[in-house]
């Protein structure tokens, strides 16, 4: 009994120490993303103000002020984030990026991030040169069909909610794989 009870704890601590390892992981990850959405902005960019590109635009602001609403509840700021990840005191912590969004009036959280970016898959299906981009774009943001299991779709954000670093790190890569789109963007005559 008392053996079981010994390799019960080692156990658990073995499944701790590779959380641990995934959260340092997945912190490498978000700075990758944030290095690349640095060097995209110092791409040249198709700067007419196409449907497209606005939309995107009034994405990343969404995912900017998601993130701000997140930090800010977990008294951090997005240049601590982006500077060390590693300072997320609860990273593994369940719910609190629903809870920080619900606070804000997002009920149920991600809502608006999910509703945004349906209408920019809409809105890239009907603008040349966008065509073949709309229909990656569900699987690239993490958007869903609705099916019987899941009814409301297969958001990730509301998937990932769950895990604080992940729903961060989904935001980072949301805004790196929006601006790689952005400066892809066609030139349109």
């Amino acid at each position: 009994m008392l053996l079981l009870a010994l390799n019960s704890v080692f156990s658990a601590l073995l499944a701790l120490n590779v959380s641990k390892d995934t959260v340092n992981d997945s912190y490498n990850i978000s700075q990758d993303y944030c290095k690349v959405v640095a060097a995209v902005v110092h791409l040249p960019v198709n700067v007419n103000k196409s449907a497209v590109n606005v939309k995107i635009d009034e994405i990343i602001k969404i995912t900017n002020d998601y993130q701000d609403l997140i930090l800010k509840h977990e008294g951090m700021t997005r240049d601590q984030w982006e500077k060390n990840p590693g300072d997320l005191v609860r990273p593994e912590s369940p719910n609190i990026a629903a809870t920080a969004l619900s606070h804000n009036g997002e009920i149920p959280a991600g809502i608006k991030l999910e509703k945004s970016l349906t209408e920019l898959v809409m809105l890239m299906k009907q603008t040349k040169g966008y065509e073949e981009t709309a229909i990656a774009l569900p699987a690239i943001v993490g958007l869903g069909e609705e099916n019987e299991e899941d009814p409301v779709g297969a958001f990730s954000f509301r998937n990932i909610i769950i895990n604080l670093s992940w729903a961060l790190i989904y935001l980072d890569g949301l805004e790196a794989n929006l601006c790689m789109i952005k400066a892809s963007a066609p030139v349109v005559n």
